[in-house]
């Protein structure tokens, strides 16, 4: 006959494992909207010097800045690029203020990459929290 303590493990383990599994199920849920297009015309921050394309700049010490990219929740954002060929590097910031105040690098679900072409990038936020996005390619 097993032992209370043994039970009471036995028990937890369970219980997280179904914590994990839950937890789990909600990785990769189907966007709620439809991806959202933009073109070198809904850019009018953006920038090509070189090889290096961004779309928008960073807020400079007098404060003038450009509109970052609206990244809704659970939204996937597309952006045409002119660069010709698909960037070896994409780099995505985040924001909480429209005009990258406090701006960082992005990671994990905030800004996944799911695809880098020729011609654009597809970028989607995976969490339930909204952000303003500038994207650097090179």
């Amino acid at each position: 006959m097993p032992k209370p303590r043994f039970k009471l493990r036995l028990l937890g383990l369970v219980l997280f494992s179904a914590a994990l599994t839950a937890a789990a199920t909600g990785c990769g849920e189907a966007r709620a909207q439809d991806p959202i297009r933009l073109t070198a015309a809904d850019l009018p921050c953006a920038s090509t010097r070189g090889a290096v394309f961004e779309t928008a700049s960073f807020p400079d010490v007098t404060g003038a800045s450009c509109a970052w990219i609206a990244l809704p929740d659970r939204a996937t954002v597309v952006i045409e690029h002119p660069l010709g060929a698909a960037p070896a590097l994409v780099v995505p910031y985040i924001a909480f203020a429209e005009d990258g105040r406090s701006g960082t690098l992005a990671s994990g679900d905030v800004a996944r990459i799911e695809s880098v072409s020729a011609t654009e990038i597809i970028i989607a936020n995976a969490t339930n929290e909204e952000f303003f996005l500038r994207v650097v390619a090179q």
